[in-house]
């Protein structure tokens, strides 16, 4: 069975990604349903917390809050995170790295100097 890793809003980390995956998971696989240790599924939901503070809550489409050290400590996070899924699935499901590494908005600091009238 194979499975996809990446961070989507208010969501898990793991997607499954063939027809045999699918049928015994439906799409999206809550951490608790592998066979992941405590430790790694804790840290499973530190990252999904840690990732949705990037989104701008308030209104989408405008920049989110994070500038790039912070987008580089999480997507080194992810990438730890990954290589321990990795070990611990191993055996059991192909994992397929789907991150999308974060980035600092090119327009936040003109969002933050204004974001009352910030328009892209």
């Amino acid at each position: 069975m194979k499975i996809s890793f990446w961070f989507e809003w208010h969501a898990t980390c793991f997607w499954s990604a063939d027809d045999e995956t699918r049928e015994h998971f439906e799409c999206n696989i809550e951490p608790e349903y592998l066979p992941l240790s405590p430790a790694t599924i804790q840290k499973v939901y530190e990252l999904i917390e840690w990732h949705d503070t990037a989104l701008n809550w308030e209104y989408p489409p405008h920049p989110g809050s994070w500038r790039q050290d912070e987008c580089d400590r999480f997507n080194r996070a992810a990438k730890d995170l990954l290589a321990v899924v990795r070990e611990e699935l191993k055996g059991y499901f192909t994992v397929i790295d789907n991150l999308e590494e974060e980035k600092e908005d090119p327009d936040l600091d003109a969002y933050l100097s204004d974001p009352k009238n910030f328009k892209r």
